[in-house]
């Protein structure tokens, strides 16, 4: 996702929280709910957001039902007496339990929608629409003012959950708070710098990002800058050897996380030696191939610690199926599952893309639907997102989701 992607799209452009609730013993969810972060948001961002951006408002803590001690009869009965158990009453909704949620308030999180910070308007009203997360487009320049329509926007959450807030902040063409936070260098031209001052460069833009409340910044670019690659072009990737764009994509992710900013990696499996997704349906070298080099990047930066990872729209003979790009692709959505590990976060590039709808022949919506039962966490959509939501809610309704223990086992995981 590039300034392009949002010209284009129009000025408008880790398992399941309920999984954790089966986990506890709690009550069973009353239909199908599929392993993902969006619904997890309530688990992911409730952790970061709701407690970084709300007071408590129990400050005696959770509260806890005492069950109700049975009374032996005063004297013994002779004859036996046939016992009814009262009808166990649907589970009334809890705001913290998504178990009880409706099926359009757990598709919403699912859903990451992009908005211009022209328009935060539009954003609060995703918000209330309990969407799981908002990238922010545009290039602001009145930081109070941005600073206090954000503020907001996370109160504008239903029942105290707020979306993930993030914004493209790589460097060079693709950053959005420039006129807010000061330019940034290109990656190409800051992957020739020793990691230490990437890391000090990235933690200083991410503390000015969290004091405008944002959480998480979709960079690093862990793509290899190939000659004649879309990325080397745009000067988007860090270098075109594996171990440097490596070490340099750690040193960035570092530096955002230790300001309190989230990095989210991208593009996955690799974008270096592909055209434009934004306009057309790339394919990259087969798998073999981007072992040990294209997916080196993304691997050392989950090693140290990264948990948000961006999928590209990219084919790969042996990776996905044909036709059919890794955001939808579940075979690589399950690769990158067993390399990311069950407490990653997987996010879709944007569904409205070419290579993912149009050139598939669908809707962006059934394009998210097909993301999010492929085994991605979110799909973001800046098109519509609301009709995505829409479409999410019909398959959650429909049961054509797959449940958590379909998907395999999922480890309780938060990131705070």
């Amino acid at each position: 996702m590039d300034a392009r992607t949002h010209g284009k799209h129009g000025a408008a452009a880790h398992r399941p929280a309920a999984a954790h609730a089966r986990a506890r013993g709690v009550r069973p969810v009353p239909r199908p709910v599929p392993p993902l972060a969006g619904l997890a948001a309530a688990v992911l961002v409730s952790g970061l957001v709701t407690a970084a951006t709300h007071a408590p408002t129990d400050p005696a803590g959770p509260r806890v039902v005492a069950p109700v001690a049975a009374t032996a009869p005063e004297a013994p009965v002779a004859v036996p007496l046939e016992v009814r158990h009262p009808p166990v009453p649907a589970p009334a909704h809890d705001p913290g339990d998504p178990a009880t949620w409706s099926s359009r308030r757990l598709a919403a999180q699912l859903v990451f929608s992009c908005v211009q910070t022209a328009d935060l308007g539009l954003a609060v009203a995703h918000a209330q629409a309990g969407l799981g997360g908002i990238a922010l487009l545009g290039r602001p320049t009145d930081g109070a003012a941005l600073a206090a329509g954000l503020a907001q926007v996370r109160a504008a959450g239903p029942d105290g959950t707020s979306p993930l807030l993030a914004s493209d902040e790589e460097g060079g063409r693709v950053q959005r708070l420039r006129g807010v936070l000061g330019t940034l260098p290109t990656a190409e031209e800051m992957g020739s710098w020793p990691d230490a001052r990437i890391e000090q460069t990235a933690h200083d833009y991410a503390a000015g990002m969290r004091a405008l409340g944002l959480h998480a910044a979709l960079s690093p670019v862990a793509d290899l800058a190939l000659p004649g690659g879309y990325v080397a072009e745009t000067r988007r990737g860090f270098s075109a050897d594996p171990a440097r764009a490596a070490s340099a994509a750690v040193a960035w992710s570092r530096g955002l996380e230790r300001a309190g900013v989230l990095s989210v990696v991208k593009h996955w499996p690799g974008h270096g030696g592909a055209a434009d997704s934004h306009t057309e349906a790339p394919e990259v070298p087969p798998l073999e191939a981007l072992e040990g080099r294209d997916l080196r990047p993304f691997d050392e930066v989950l090693r140290a610690g990264g948990t948000l990872v961006m999928v590209g729209h990219l084919r790969s003979p042996g990776l996905t199926e044909p036709g059919v790009p890794a955001t939808l692709s579940p075979n690589a959505l399950r690769v990158l599952r067993e390399r990311a590990g069950p407490a990653a976060v997987l996010l879709t590039d944007s569904v409205s893309m070419a290579a993912s709808s149009a050139a598939l022949g669908i809707a962006p919506a059934e394009a998210a639907v097909r993301a999010v039962s492929a085994g991605a966490d979110w799909a973001m959509s800046c098109v519509d997102p609301l009709v995505a939501v829409d479409a999410l809610t019909a398959a959650l309704d429909a049961g054509t989701l797959p449940t958590a223990e379909e998907m395999g086992s999922w480890p309780d995981a938060r990131i705070e």
